[in-house]
Formats: structure tokens, sequence, C-alpha cells
């Protein structure tokens, strides 16, 4: 806002932009409104990353049904895992190619 000091306040003039549009020059309030309410417009990538975000979040960390049949076949002595197996696990774990 610019205030002349030989004009007073009166003589005002307003040079601000507000909300993108001039603000009015004759010291009257303007008819003219905000919008009602802020609008927001995802993309379908954006949707389609929130809702697999949210189904993400109710898949179980852990595997029970899998974490109950290692164990039982751990306490009756049938679970065995190769060499092989161990190796892979480690390298793909450890960022390394499969194969």
């Amino acid at each position: 806002m610019k205030i002349d000091p030989n004009q007073g306040a009166q003589g005002a003039q307003i040079s601000e932009r507000v909300g993108g549009a001039a603000a009015p020059q004759s010291g009257r309030v303007s008819s003219q409104s905000a919008p009602a309410s802020d609008q927001t417009n995802l993309s379908s990538d954006a949707a389609q990353f929130s809702t697999l975000s949210a189904a993400a979040g109710q898949v179980p960390d852990v595997r029970h049904d899998r974490v109950a049949a290692i164990s039982a076949a751990r306490a009756n002595g049938t679970y065995s895992v190769s060499n092989r197996q161990i190796a892979t696990a480690l390298v793909r774990d450890l960022g390394g190619s499969n194969g």
C-alpha cells in the first residue's frame, strides 16, 4: 500500500495485488469476493498411489501362516534349506544378481 503523505489517508492508493487480482483503487470495497473454497486436483497416478499406499498399509508385516508352518517343520525335524537356497537369498538381500 502506498500512502502519499501530502494527501493523507483519504487519498491512499492501493498498489498491492491480493489473490492474483488488482485491489480497488478508489478505496471502496469491491463487490467481488474470493472463491468460497480451495480445490485440489490429483493426477490419476497420484490417486492410484494413494489407493496402493492404503492397501499396502493393510498387509501385515509378518506372515503368521508362513511362520507357523516353518516353526512346526523345525519342531518335528523336517525343515531343511539347501546351501543353494541360502546363497541365493544372501546374494539377493545384499543386492547382487540372481542366477
